[in-house]
């Protein structure tokens, strides 16, 4: 989310059940402090907002990706 402010918070947008996730990159996302306020409004309200959906869609694409990509070279060593 580009606010032009420092990103001085980092915001968890997928659920988990641990209270922090350590070194999950796909989980969390650098925000301002005006972008971080906004998104926990966001989420009591339970909205998705657009710049949420287009990360989690992103990260999903890369995960599939990696995992064809696995499985593709797993298949060629056999």
């Amino acid at each position: 989310v580009k606010t032009g402010n420092l990103a001085q918070y980092s915001y968890r947008f997928t659920g988990g059940e641990k209270l922090v996730e350590l070194g999950e990159k796909d989980c969390y996302v650098p925000l301002s402090r005006e972008a971080f306020v906004e998104a926990l409004e966001f989420e009591k309200e339970g909205i998705i907002p657009e710049w949420q959906q287009k990360i989690m869609n992103e990260r999903y694409a890369e995960k599939k990706a990696e995992e064809a990509l696995k499985e593709l070279t797993q298949s060629t060593d056999d």
